[in-house]
């Protein structure tokens, strides 16, 4: 997962009563995560037997309210230098 380009984190969620799992990424970019979304790894989630239900939702990052609550978003700015 270190590995993935333009990902800065990935929060790993599980809920273990009805055994489903997931995560949230952080992505620099749109670009990022086209990159992300049409790479292999993910190829090989979908075709894996062993996963079903895979489902991706793509949002924007409200900076304003997430500095509010010390969300670990780096600003525009910062991703830039």
């Amino acid at each position: 997962m270190t590995a993935i380009p333009g990902l800065i984190w990935k929060v790993w969620i599980f809920n273990e009563a009805e055994q489903t799992a997931g995560g949230v990424y952080c992505f620099e970019s749109t670009q990022a995560v086209t990159h992300y979304l049409e790479s292999p790894i993910v190829a090989a989630l979908n075709t894996n037997p062993a996963f079903s239900n895979i489902r991706t939702q793509q949002f924007g990052v409200i900076e304003s309210l997430t500095a509010q609550t010390r969300g670990p978003i780096p600003t525009q700015s910062s991703l830039q230098s």
